[in-house]
């Protein structure tokens, strides 16, 4: 039977975002995409892994804890950072030694996505593992606009919002995923953590992934990795309406995964 890992959503924050507010709604995870919430596509997407055993949502919203689908647990953070969310979603795990972290506004993921993406974090015994999808397979088609890419000298690649992460990682490492998580969509801010000469070489695109992370591994003394996806909606998150409209059009009003 092959290996399997604990997920948790991530669904923390008081302050709603863009397409939140634009909604009336207390957190975009509770945005309405083909008669369902967000989160909720999110966490039906992870049950339906092959590789994903439990699944957790960490959140303070009682709206957002109705939402999720029968039988999923929900874990309170006490606090209102990234961080706090996801301490409160590792400490429902207290066995495991990795947990699969996934944002909450990721209607379209996929269990393949989720599978390939988790084999491969697995696999490498990484402490952390990052997913990024190249910018050429983010074509209007899939992802409806273009996103924030990060210019790379192997190729632009935008940043995604699925994560593995181990116990050893969140206990030296937690502050950095404050950080790392705030700055996920500025390429400038995610260079800035690891000092001026990548920023410099960001700027110039004089940087590859393999650059990136043994500077990464160096600063925080654990192994890293970054899964270069082939799945794009690994990183298509709803930040704003018009996203709302292209996962509609890409579910076609019904459960289609």
């Amino acid at each position: 039977m092959a290996e399997t890992v604990p997920a948790v959503v991530l669904a923390g924050g008081r302050k709603p975002e863009e397409v939140a507010r634009a909604l009336g709604l207390p957190h975009k995870a509770l945005t309405p995409v083909a008669g369902k919430p967000a989160v909720r596509w999110v966490v039906e997407a992870l049950q339906k892994a092959e590789l994903v055993g439990p699944v957790v949502v960490a959140t303070e919203q009682e709206e957002i804890a109705r939402a999720v689908p029968e039988g999923v647990a929900v874990a309170k953070p006490t606090g209102g950072s990234m961080l706090d969310t996801v301490l409160a979603g590792f400490a429902a795990f207290p066995q495991a030694e990795r947990v699969v972290l996934c944002t909450s506004d990721l209607p379209l993921l996929t269990p393949a996505a989720v599978d390939d993406f988790t084999r491969r974090a697995l696999d490498s015994r990484a402490e952390f593992c990052y997913s990024i999808v190249r910018g050429d397979r983010l074509q209007p088609n899939s992802t409806g606009e273009k996103r924030t890419l990060i210019p790379l000298r192997d190729g632009p690649c935008s940043g995604g919002n699925i994560f593995c992460i181990s116990r050893r990682f969140l206990q030296e490492g937690g502050p950095w995923v404050n950080a790392a998580f705030a700055g996920r969509k500025s390429p400038l801010k995610l260079a800035s953590l690891l000092g001026f000469s990548l920023i410099w070489g960001l700027l110039w695109k004089r940087l590859s992934l393999p650059q990136i992370v043994d500077k990464a591994q160096g600063k925080l003394g654990m192994p890293l990795m970054v899964v270069d996806s082939e799945y794009p909606e690994v990183c298509f998150d709803i930040d704003k309406l018009a996203h709302v409209a292209v996962a509609e059009a890409a579910l076609g009003g019904s459960d289609q995964r």
